[in-house]
């Protein structure tokens, strides 16, 4: 996989986080050798990436038509100039001579979370697959919500306008323990879950609720990771019960 084709626009009017994303493509296809294979021009996303694939090592085609020679907007950056009618025919170009290709996944503010560049990407269309990285993570201002993952595929997997299913594998930080999260509560000394712990009493053993203050890391919609776990071997966490259970409390299993 040397030659990505990258499909982006020469205006100036776009949003700061699309010039960010194509400044880290950029950086990522130079430090890794790649070959950018854009629309030539010196404007806008197009000249951004471009410019951050020449800064970090990295070698710029342009395939450029002939209005664009005609209007003087010829990028300064490039290493070979490949001439086209108009373009319709740069778009024909870049796709034939690209090994690869950038595919955009809309994400979540909570999935959002759990996904970094660099982590592990599958993407898969029918039985064929290949396995990439995430390349960049930036908002998703067209419509004010979640973000766009973008990452790199080879060209001879998958063709421009294919659907794919992709997944993405993070790996997180090492947690301690690893506790639904209907345990943790919270109060103005910080997060805690309830345990049930033995205590002697008159009438013997009892079961009493007790507080355990934890540090919550990394959460999603049904467990949480817990830094230095603080539990014995015969604590028992509860998660859920018939009634409201406070610190104290007595509780018995069912």
């Amino acid at each position: 996989m040397k030659k990505i084709g990258i499909f982006c626009s020469a205006s100036e009017n776009i949003d700061k986080m699309y010039f960010d994303s194509a400044r880290q493509i950029g950086e990522w296809m130079g430090k890794a050798g790649k070959t950018l294979i854009y629309g030539g021009a010196n404007l806008g996303l197009m000249e951004c990436v471009a410019r951050a694939v020449k800064e970090n090592g990295g070698t710029v085609i342009g395939v450029v038509p002939a209005k664009l020679e005609e209007k003087g907007s010829v990028s300064t950056l490039l290493d070979e100039v490949i001439h086209t009618r108009n373009p319709s025919a740069r778009k024909d170009v870049i796709t034939e001579k690209s090994d690869s290709y950038t595919i955009k996944m809309s994400v979540t503010e909570e999935q959002r979370r759990y996904i970094e560049k660099g982590d592990k990407v599958t993407v898969q269309m029918d039985d064929s697959g290949v396995n990439t990285e995430v390349s960049a993570v930036y908002s998703n201002v067209e419509n004010g919500q979640g973000y766009i993952v973008e990452a790199v595929v080879p060209g001879d997997t998958f063709d421009v306008g294919d659907s794919v299913l992709a997944e993405i594998s993070h790996q997180s930080e090492k947690y301690g323990s690893v506790v639904s999260v209907s345990a943790i509560h919270a109060d103005v000394s910080g997060s805690y879950v309830l345990v049930e712990r033995p205590k002697d009493t008159l009438l013997g053993t009892e079961y009493v609720a007790e507080k355990v203050y934890v540090t919550v890391g990394d959460t999603n919609n049904y467990d949480a990771g817990l830094k230095k776990s603080p539990f014995t071997g015969d604590d028992k966490i509860i998660v859920s019960s018939d009634k409201k259970v406070e610190a104290g409390d007595t509780v018995r299993e069912k």
